[in-house]
């Protein structure tokens, strides 16, 4: 008996230790002993603009957001865009594959690999930007984005990439922009000297003040927005970065208090009292009880 005890509790074992869950509507797998959450996908298929967050609560515990399972959002042909954090080191196998309205891919700093087809067949990708801190892209990353105009690849030490991880995807005309410290590295190794265009990261143009747009996220143990939405940050600066706002919220769904996170990646003053500025205005719903609660509000800036 002993030992049917043993051999019940070995086998649920894994599933106590793991979940998948819906969050706002994103799924995610989430392990419970090292905190993570890693997205996965949807039976009804994602659409829309996306903002992944950071972290994610379920049953009063924080999971740190740091990979994009294999297929999470394949075939998601109405994914219009999609904004990773920064905690994320991996993006699986035909993670994003075959999602045809998807124009531009920012990887953020700290992805380390790009699984197989993780983009392919993405046919409406122009742009792409590769982090510092790439290691890896695997066979067919991206492959067939016909539209490909630019990669903008910060990595100082060229990532190992398979040789067919950019075939069919405009390599005559796409311009690959790198460091001018390690260009010539790029052109000696392949697959990146298949690029007929390549440029230094300094002649690139800068993008047009009118061209930024923001896209927010928030944490506030369960409780949810109302009055339409996040507000938008107004008089935004020409930059782009993460601003991350605490927040206090009293139970009628005010925020009666507002800092800045210590998450926040950037030091432009305009940006940051422009998120600040637009957490105040935010409206949450209503709940019982006397206690403030506290959370956090996330706004992206991005240059199109």
């Amino acid at each position: 008996m002993k030992k049917q005890l043993l051999f019940i509790f070995a086998a649920i074992l894994p599933v106590l230790a793991s979940a998948q869950v819906e969050i706002n509507g994103i799924w995610y797998n989430l392990t419970r002993e090292s905190k993570t959450a890693e997205v996965t996908s949807s039976a009804t298929k994602y659409s829309g603009d996306l903002v992944i967050p950071e972290m994610v609560t379920h049953a009063g515990v924080k999971y740190v957001v740091t990979s994009i399972g294999n297929n999470a959002f394949a075939s998601c042909s109405s994914l219009g865009s999609i904004i990773i954090p920064e905690g994320v080191t991996r993006i699986g196998n035909n993670a994003f594959s075959s999602c045809h309205m998807l124009r531009s891919v920012i990887i953020p700093e700290g992805v380390k690999s790009i699984g197989s087809n993780a983009f392919y067949n993405c046919q409406c990708v122009t742009a792409i930007v590769l982090p510092n801190g790439l290691e890896t892209i695997e066979f067919s990353a991206f492959s067939f984005c016909p539209l490909l105009k630019d990669i903008y690849c910060y990595a100082e030490n060229v990532p190992s990439a398979k040789p067919n991880a950019f075939d069919g995807s405009n390599l005559g005309i796409a311009v690959l922009h790198v460091s001018p410290s390690v260009i010539d590295s790029y052109k000696a190794t392949s697959p990146w000297n298949k690029f007929s265009n390549m440029k230094t990261n300094e002649e690139v143009e800068v993008p047009r003040a009118s061209d930024i747009c923001v896209q927010g996220t928030f944490d506030l143990n369960g409780r949810s927005i109302s009055g339409g939405g996040l507000p938008v940050p107004s008089n935004m600066t020409h930059d782009e970065g993460r601003v991350v706002v605490n927040i206090t919220v009293n139970p009628a769904g005010n925020v009666i208090a507002t800092s800045i996170n210590l998450r926040t990646n950037t030091t432009n003053s305009e940006l940051r009292q422009a998120a600040e500025d637009a957490a105040k205005r935010a409206r949450f719903n209503k709940v019982d009880g006397l206690e403030n609660q506290t959370g956090t509000i996330t706004y992206y800036f991005k240059l199109r």
